[in-house]
C-alpha cells in the first residue's frame, strides 16, 4: 500500500484555490524554476496570494550538484521560438511528468525530456542542476496542491462525518484530475534521497492528521462510532483512496466521481454511529 502520500507538507500559503462542489483545483505548473545565479541556491517562489502577500517557497537546489552549471541562455533548437522562462518551466514539468509516468524515473533521461520539449539538453540546466531537481519539484507541487484541497474540504460546514464524506469524494476527484502527477508521486518518491523526501513529507499538517482529526471530532460529536481506533482507521481510509490512481480511467472525470462516491458510501456506512 503506497504510504508516501500519507504524510504531507504544511498547507502552503499563496496558492490560488478555486472551490468546486467536492474538491478544489490548484494550479501545479505555475511555480517558477529555481534561481541559481552565480552558483548560489535560492528558493524559487510560487504565485502571490489573493491578498498580495509574499510568495511561497517552491523548492531549492543544492548548489553542490555534480551536473553542469546552468546555462544563462535558453538555447532552443532552430525551429523553436524562445518562450518566457515561467512558461518553459511549466512545460518542462508537464513533459517530465509524462515521461516519468510512462517509463519510470530511473529509466528516463534528461535527453528525452529535452527532445520532447524541442530544446537542447544543455538548456535544461537553466532551470535545474539534475534530473532529481525536476522530480523534487513535481512531487512537491502535487503534494502542496493535494494537502490544500483536503484541508479546505475538511474545514467546511457540517458534522465531522459529513465533512469526512466530502473529503473522501474530493480526494479521489483530485487524484483523477491530476492522475499522472499523483501516480508519479506515489511510485517515485522513493527515488529521492531521504533528506529531500523529508523536506516534502515532514510538515506539520498531513493527510493522516486531517483524517484523524475528523474521526476524533466525529467521535466527540456523536456522528462516528466511539470504539474505532482513529489512527488505524485513517491509515486504512487513506491507503484505499490512494490506490485508486491505478484504476481511475485517464481523462474520465466520471470514473473518479463514481469511485469516490462509492468509497464514501462504504466508509461512511461503516463509520457512522449505529453501524455496529
Amino acid at each position: 500500500m503506497p504510504h508516501c502520500m500519507m504524510y504531507l507538507l504544511r498547507a502552503p500559503h499563496g496558492l490560488r484555490i478555486e472551490a468546486g462542489n467536492t474538491h478544489q483545483t490548484v494550479g501545479l505548473r505555475n511555480l517558477p524554476p529555481v534561481d541559481t545565479r552565480n552558483g548560489t541556491s535560492y528558493a524559487a517562489s510560487g504565485p502571490r496570494n489573493s491578498a498580495g502577500g509574499a510568495r511561497s517557497p517552491a523548492f531549492s537546489v543544492n548548489s553542490k550538484s555534480d551536473s553542469p552549471a546552468m546555462m544563462k541562455n535558453d538555447e532552443t533548437r532552430p525551429d523553436n521560438k524562445r518562450k518566457p522562462r515561467d512558461e518553459r518551466w511549466s512545460e518542462l514539468l508537464e513533459v517530465a511528468a509524462q515521461v516519468f509516468y510512462r517509463k519510470g524515473y530511473d529509466a528516463s533521461s534528461l535527453q528525452e525530456i529535452a527532445d520532447t520539449l524541442g530544446i537542447m539538453k544543455g538548456s535544461l540546466y537553466y532551470y535545474i542542476r539534475s534530473k532529481e531537481d525536476i522530480l523534487f519539484a513535481l512531487l512537491n507541487n502535487i503534494h502542496q496542491a493535494g494537502i490544500t484541497n483536503v484541508a479546505e474540504l475538511a474545514s467546511g460546514k457540517g458534522s465531522a462525518l459529513e465533512r469526512l464524506q466530502r473529503v473522501i469524494i474530493g480526494h479521489v476527484a483530485f487524484i483523477g484530475e491530476h492522475l499522472v502527477d499523483t501516480a508519479v508521486f506515489l511510485q517515485e518518491m522513493k527515488a529521492l534521497p531521504a533528506a529531500r523526501q523529508q523536506e516534502i513529507l515532514g510538515g506539520e499538517i498531513s493527510y493522516p492528521g486531517i483524517f484523524r482529526k475528523l474521526l476524533n471530532e466525529g467521535q466527540r460529536d456523536g456522528s462516528i462510532r466511539a470504539g474505532l481506533d482513529a489512527d488505524l482507521t485513517a491509515t486504512i481510509v487513506l491507503g484505499s483512496l490512494n490506490s485508486t490512481f491505478r484504476w481511475i480511467r485517464p481523462g474520465d472525470p466520471d470514473s473518479a466521481r463514481r469511485i469516490g462516491e462509492h468509497f464514501a458510501d462504504i466508509f461512511v456506512s461503516g463509520l457512522q454511529t449505529g453501524a455496529d
